[in-house]
Parts: C-alpha cells; sequence; structure tokens
C-alpha cells in the first residue's frame, strides 16, 4: 500500500507540473484546428483578387507551433469561392444567394456578397459572409459548395400532361377517383420533356393524355 501511495503521488506531481493554465483576454468559441491562416482578416479579404484567392488555396501557409489553438469572438464567418465570368452576372455587393452546406448540415445556409473581384481568365473572387451555422463550419477549410443564386419551387410533371385551352390558359387533369377535373396552372419552367408548375398539389394524380 505504501508503495502505491508513493506511485500515485509521484504522478501527480508528474501531472501538475505538465498543466499550463491559460487566461482568454474574452469569451468565444474554442476550436484547436489551426491551418496557418489565422493571420487572414477581414480586411484582408476584402481586397481579394483572383490571383490572391488562388495562391492562397495553393498555399501550405505554417502552423505557429507555439499555438493551442484559435478563440472565435464573433459569429460571422466568410466563404471565397472562383465562379465563372458569366456566372456572376447576377450577383450583386449586398445580394442574398444562398450556400449548399448540405453535405455537412441540413439545409441551405444564406450568404450575404461582400465582394466580387474584377475578372481574370474568365474568373472572379466572390467573398461571402453569413452569421449563422458558425458551428458546422468550424472545420470546414478547403470545400466545393454549390451556389444557389435562384430558385423555383414547384410541381414537377411530364411535358405531355400539360393542356392549353383557348381562354383558360394552361392546365392539366386531376383524377378525382371518380372522374377528371380541370385545374388551371401556372407554368414556372420547361425543360425538353417536363415542365414545373404551381397549382396542383403533391398529392394530386394527374392524368396524362
Amino acid at each position: 500500500i505504501t508503495a502505491l501511495k508513493q506511485e500515485l503521488a509521484r504522478l501527480e506531481r508528474e501531472e501538475s507540473g505538465s498543466i499550463r493554465e491559460l487566461v482568454s483576454p474574452a469569451s468565444g468559441v474554442f476550436t484547436p484546428l489551426l491551418d496557418g491562416c489565422e493571420s487572414i482578416s477581414p480586411a484582408v479579404l476584402e481586397q481579394l483578387s483572383v490571383r490572391s484567392l488562388r495562391t492562397l488555396m495553393e498555399g501550405r501557409p505554417n502552423v505557429d507551433k507555439r499555438c493551442y489553438g484559435k478563440l472565435i469572438t464573433d459569429y460571422k464567418w466568410y466563404y471565397a469561392a472562383l465562379l465563372r465570368a458569366e456566372d456572376c452576372a447576377a450577383l450583386q455587393v449586398g445580394g442574398r444567394v444562398k450556400l449548399d452546406l448540405s453535405a455537412w448540415r441540413a439545409g441551405l445556409c444564406t450568404m450575404t456578397v461582400i465582394r466580387i473581384s474584377a475578372e481574370s481568365g474568365g474568373e472572379r473572387a466572390v467573398l461571402l459572409s453569413s452569421d449563422t451555422a458558425l458551428t458546422e463550419t468550424l472545420e470546414l477549410r478547403t470545400v466545393s459548395c454549390p451556389l444557389v443564386i435562384n430558385s423555383v419551387t414547384g410541381i414537377r410533371l411530364p411535358a405531355a400532361a400539360l393542356l392549353s385551352g383557348s381562354t383558360s390558359g394552361s392546365y392539366v387533369l386531376v383524377d378525382t377517383g371518380i372522374s377528371e377535373r380541370r385545374q388551371s396552372v401556372n407554368v414556372l419552367r420547361r425543360v425538353d420533356d417536363w415542365v414545373l408548375v404551381q397549382g396542383v398539389d403533391e398529392g394530386d394524380t394527374i392524368i396524362v393524355p
């Protein structure tokens, strides 16, 4: 028993000597994940160009060995991306878009367009920011995500189901179980052999002539 007590005392002394208390000057969200890009400030990002973003993405910053982690004191986070110049035509600074982070969280994340750089080589650097979903994005560094600029919601039907009347406009035939009912619809989009419409419910049985 005496030997065990001595061994326990020795272990406690070693443990107490290896613990170092760090006091933070502010409250926030702590993460031990470091990638060497901690010195990049929002002011630096707001001057982002195609060239500087490519350099940042292709570089291998060194992680300061003196760091134990980082403390995040604000909820705003940024996402920088390279987009084709023609895809940026529908974007404007201050506008809202949706970033599809469904691989890491549920649903779309609403983002604000902060900057659209000058064109270079058919591309533009776009900077987005958001104050939601911070906990889900802390571990994300370099990822590819779909960007939803515009979206419409409707029911997709075979193009053959869409009928037109001389006075009633576009409509479909709904099977009520007893007879068929003519239902007027608003056509949102036509693509090859299908159409996207509003005016019918998901549970409706549509008759295709």
